[in-house]
């Protein structure tokens, strides 16, 4: 399936610490009351089950889950809340230099320890929606192109699974997005969980009687966000959510690369 052409870069070729967006392999699980039921769309990440042993009151319970190419949905923010906390009270309780402070923080494995994460899945696994979940139009997915040069095939994000995952799991990253790509993913995750209905997007395609080609941040206004119709024409719709401030502590250490 042919996506539409990027205007812009969607991957990115920095090697920042963990953050939004990155595409890493993890653990994912859910329960459910038996073993046997397994949607199609997930079984490429259904590799093993197990039950609970709980006490004999709750229903029978079963974890379902393996491991896969998973995205990072948690924002930069919640990924170092509890790390930029410890650094702020060093500094002012401590008077460490920034660098110190940072230092000690990243040392502290308990700090910010769980992610959310949603499964990355073949194409393939869409074939009925993929045309539409590579123009943004089907609420949950998020579509991931293909990038030769990366070996990288066009996958797609089911943003309706989503798996809390220990961050010391995560050691391979497979991809950055670009800060567009970031913002397209923002944009998807709100529409699914905040707005939860296809009327944002859809209705503005109705009044204006034009389809949403894209979405990114508006070059002359670091609040605005434009989206560019397939004629070409371009609307502000929404603020940019926003980003960490730029100057404060960071961790050191990302995810190393593979292409496997």
């Amino acid at each position: 399936m042919a996506a539409p052409a990027q205007s812009t870069p969607f991957y990115d070729d920095s090697d920042p610490p963990l953050q939004q967006g990155d595409v890493v392999a993890v653990p994912f699980a859910r329960l459910q009351t038996d073993p046997e039921f397994l949607p199609a769309r997930w079984q490429s990440i259904d590799a093993s089950r197990a039950q609970l042993e709980l006490p004999s009151e709750p229903p029978e319970t079963w974890a379902i889950g393996g491991w896969g190419w998973g995205m990072v949905i948690s924002h930069d923010c919640q990924l170092d809340k509890e790390f930029n906390k410890l650094v702020r009270r060093l500094r002012e309780k401590e008077q460490l230099p920034l660098a110190e402070a940072a230092a000690i923080a990243e040392r502290d494995p308990s700090l910010d320890r769980f992610v959310s994460v949603c499964p990355v899945l073949p194409v393939a696994t869409f074939s009925d929606q993929a045309a539409d979940a590579a123009t943004g139009r089907v609420i949950d997915l998020f579509h991931l192109p293909a990038d030769e040069g990366r070996e990288w095939e066009e996958a797609i994000v089911d943003l309706s699974y989503r798996a809390t995952v220990d961050r010391l799991f995560i050691e391979h990253r497979r991809l950055v997005l670009s800060e567009q790509a970031r913002m397209r993913l923002r944009f998807a995750v709100a529409r699914a969980e905040t707005f939860r209905s296809s009327e944002i997007g859809f209705q503005l395609e109705q009044v204006l009687n034009k389809r949403i080609r894209d979405v990114r941040q508006d070059p002359s206004n670091a609040i605005g966000v434009e989206v560019e119709m397939w004629d070409g024409t371009v609307v502000q719709l929404v603020q940019q959510p926003a980003e960490p401030p730029a100057g404060g502590p960071q961790r050191t250490r990302p995810p190393s690369t593979t292409r496997e």
